[in-house]
């Protein structure tokens, strides 16, 4: 599964989080909100709004065995608007299943309708 990631868009269609998406995973969130839900980043490649702007970023990788500096586009992150999404997400009857887990709460969903509804949201909501 994490073979071929690609460098440009690292949350994008070609990343883990899409193969994720594809296989009809599952997202386990425990003691964490919506902030800390990386699969809502793949909402926000996917997602077609107004102020969506690609950037260029750089991170160090290991190329042939060496470190190197590599640079790779990507989609400008906000997650200014994920709690949003989960009030609205977790409002929508069966889709969040949730439970103690020692002291913290547990939120479990499937990724794909997670994806799903918050690409939808930010159509609508981001401007």
């Amino acid at each position: 599964m994490t073979a071929g990631d690609a460098l440009d868009f690292p949350t994008g269609d070609g990343s883990l989080l899409a193969r994720l998406y594809d296989m009809d995973g599952w997202v386990l969130l425990l003691g964490a909100d919506f902030q800390c839900a990386t699969s809502l980043h793949l909402a926000e490649y996917r997602a077609k709004y107004a102020s969506r702007k690609v950037i260029r970023c750089g991170a160090p990788v290991f190329v042939d065995g060496e470190r190197r500096w590599v640079e790779f586009d990507d989609i400008e992150d906000d997650d200014s608007d994920f709690p949003q999404i989960e009030a609205s997400f977790v409002g929508t009857a069966g889709h969040v299943h949730s439970g103690r887990v020692a002291g913290g709460t547990a939120m479990l969903m499937s990724q794909r309708l997670l994806v799903d509804h918050a690409t939808k949201w930010m159509e609508e909501n981001r401007k």
